[in-house]
């Protein structure tokens, strides 16, 4: 909860304080992403898991987030590669998964 607000506030420009619709609506996203990782990865080659990302989110954005997370991996919060983690994913897939989940939900939000 707490990394997903943290994410939207800095997202935001300064003194603007989102509602708590868009705060619901922002947690929501991150948990269907969430969940839409457990149903796509399993064991796919990379390749493959992003093509399987198109029908969910879209091609471009699948494509486009993927290739960001791969920048972006280093800096991904433990606490949800901890959570992609409990899913049987090895640490380096889960890494990339939560680096994918904050590069949709920043889109999401605008940054």
């Amino acid at each position: 909860l707490s990394l997903v607000v943290n994410r939207v506030l800095n997202a935001l420009p300064t003194r603007l304080v989102p509602s708590r619709s868009f705060l619901t609506a922002s947690i929501q996203i991150v948990e269907a992403l969430i969940n839409a990782w457990f149903d796509v990865h399993q064991s796919l080659a990379p390749e493959t898991e992003v093509r399987r990302w198109g029908p969910i989110v879209g091609d471009a954005c699948a494509r486009a987030w993927w290739q960001d997370a791969a920048e972006q991996q280093a800096s991904a919060p433990e606490v949800l590669v901890a959570v992609l983690s409990r899913g049987q994913s090895p640490p380096e897939e889960a890494r990339h998964g939560a680096a994918f989940i904050c590069c949709a939900l920043d889109d999401a939000v605008g940054s």
